[in-house]
């Protein structure tokens, strides 16, 4: 998960577009998704305001990399004889120490997260989103659960919710399980809206790797959780799942499930320094506020 970044201007940029994509990707299936099969001319609107989004941003993107590029550095060209003869006299790292120094590269980024954060606690913009998420909650007589923010938080967070509703425990792993087994056997939902680290398209072996990472937790090489996975974990459990965020917006999976209580959760862009989160949510009445514990 916390694998080393280009931090150059290029690799900052193409991390960001590479990021836009990604949610491009995810609010086209929705808007997919939200099409009635018989609505022949919502398909057609749809279509046509999809084909526009990608092309404005595929522009965009190009505009942004030509403007950037004059002012890059010519690279260093090292001799190929040095460069092999400087691999040749490192030492070689087997594959259980680079797992282990990546788990202890993840739990430091984490700890300093959670550190940064509670240092952070009293300034925006944190503070503001998650006062505004409260105030949504409020007309709903509920408030923040909060979850760790160890990059599973998506799933532990249905995960609380989902033990709330029945007489059942659940953990994140458990969720995590559900998610990728609905994917797989419903490839054709999911496959042409997954796209890799270049924009395109994933092949169906490209597909079984995503979902691998989908059923491992973060601290084994997992995913984070997103659109797609939200999706999915609503299908499999049979419940309609909904997402709380700053401005009033309420993003809804599974809305064929109306039988049952929604399972509700927030999503905070600015809680933590490690990016995007998301908690659980109880009754007023419990009023629960668990501090994140550090690992």
């Amino acid at each position: 998960m916390f694998e080393d970044e280009d931090t150059t201007p290029l690799g900052v940029l193409k991390a960001a577009h590479r990021k836009e994509r990604k949610e491009l990707q995810s609010k086209i299936m929705n808007m997919k998704h939200s099409i009635e099969k018989s609505d022949k001319k919502r398909k057609k609107e749809v279509l046509a305001e999809i084909t526009k989004m990608e092309e404005e941003m595929k522009r965009r993107h190009e505009e942004e990399l030509t403007e950037l590029r004059p002012s890059l550095p010519e690279p260093s060209v090292e001799p190929c004889v040095e460069q092999y003869q400087k691999q040749a006299r490192e030492p070689r790292i087997s594959r259980a120490q680079r797992r282990r120094d990546k788990k202890a590269e993840f739990n430091r980024k984490q700890e300093e997260a959670e550190v940064q954060a509670m240092n952070d606690m009293e300034n925006a913009p944190g503070k503001l989103e998650s006062e505004e998420i409260e105030r949504q909650l409020t007309d709903r007589g509920l408030t923040i659960y909060n979850i760790d923010p160890d990059g599973d938080c998506l799933y532990s967070a249905i995960a609380h919710q989902l033990s709330l509703v029945t007489s059942r425990q659940f953990g994140g792993a458990d969720i995590r399980q559900k998610a990728a087994a609905y994917m797989r056997t419903h490839k054709d939902d999911f496959l042409p809206f997954l796209i890799d680290d270049d924009g395109r398209t994933v092949g169906e072996f490209e597909f079984e790797q995503y979902c691998m990472q989908v059923e491992k937790c973060c601290t084994d090489g997992g995913v984070w959780g997103g659109e797609p996975e939200l999706r999915a974990t609503a299908c499999a459990l049979e419940r309609r799942i909904e997402v709380i965020q700053p401005g009033g917006r309420v993003l809804s999976f599974g809305e064929e499930y109306i039988d049952e209580r929604p399972l509700v959760i927030t999503f905070h862009r600015f809680a933590y320094n490690l990016g995007e989160h998301y908690n659980s949510t109880v009754p007023n009445s419990v009023f629960i506020v668990r501090k994140p514990e550090s690992q």
